[in-house]
């Protein structure tokens, strides 16, 4: 199924009652809807500062001067647009029918959330992004998230150094995050350098938490090619499962070191579930 496909009215509706949540103040761009630490020219006072000489006699505080005999202007918060940033693993782990599906949709609404909230939204698949700064540009969106490839494996920490984080932002990454945590590790504290206000979604298949395979079993990793000899049996698939909760515990942990959110969604979920838990 492709994203364009599930990206009906309804959710549209969904979504244009939607909100992204900043925690930070951000600098953003251009005149947006978003309260940055710039001081400019809105209407919601910020703060005074004694006056200069080049400063606008508009802005100066005659009140003040009547009481105290000294010149102050008025500072305002000045609002901006600012960027989301989301970042989809398209390594070939997540090209399976459901996750592939879940995962782009997922990208695709977050950025459309971000441009009904007047802000600017860039959509990285692979090596290829998506800017868009309105609601206008869904279409081409759209056709981005159904053209991703999804092979190989997932390198975060060079993915990372190589989007354009010029500005404090609000940046999603959605994966399986089948990959050493140390790697991610690196990705995140990057983000972080960056000033993001960052978010982690674990996407995973019920087959991933819940392996229904018994028997004497060869299985193929999608990304490496690499195949291995195993029967399943009680023993191995408690083990299995004890790995993985250590796995997410680890990356839990991490996010809660640097500061990050994290969600561990997985992808036969109801959707209406899934957003609403990643924009809470």
């Amino acid at each position: 199924m492709k994203v364009s496909d599930g990206f009906n009215n309804e959710l549209i509706e969904r979504l244009n009652r939607l909100r992204l949540k900043y925690t930070k103040q951000v600098s953003g761009l251009s005149g947006g809807l978003r309260r940055s630490n710039e001081k400019g020219s809105s209407n919601e006072f910020s703060d005074f500062r004694s006056y200069s000489d080049g400063d606008s006699l508009r802005y100066i505080d005659w009140n003040s001067y009547a009481r105290l005999n000294r010149l102050f202007v008025k500072l305002y918060t000045e609002e901006k647009q600012t960027e989301l940033n989301v970042l989809a693993d398209c390594s070939a782990s997540m090209g399976f029918e459901d996750k592939r599906y879940v995962s782009g949709l997922l990208a695709v609404s977050l950025c459309y959330a971000a441009l009904v909230g007047g802000d600017r939204a860039r959509l990285t698949m692979g090596k290829d992004s998506s800017v868009l700064a309105s609601k206008a540009g869904l279409g081409t969106l759209l056709d981005f998230a159904d053209s991703a490839e999804y092979t190989g494996s997932f390198d975060i920490a060079s993915a990372a150094r190589e989007m354009r984080l010029n500005q404090k932002g609000r940046l999603i990454v959605i994966s399986d995050f089948m990959y050493p945590v140390e790697e991610l590790e690196e990705a995140v504290g990057y983000f972080v350098y960056k000033k993001q206000q960052l978010s982690l979604v674990m996407l995973t298949s019920r087959e991933e938490n819940e392996p229904g395979f018994d028997g004497e079993l060869t299985l193929n990793d999608s990304e490496t090619g690499e195949k291995i000899n195993v029967e399943m049996t009680d023993n191995v698939f408690e083990a299995y499962t004890s790995a993985l909760k250590e796995h997410k515990s680890k990356i839990f942990s991490l996010c809660r070191r640097f500061g990050a959110d994290f969600t561990d969604i997985v992808s036969d979920a109801d959707f209406t579930s899934i957003l609403g838990r990643v924009l809470s």
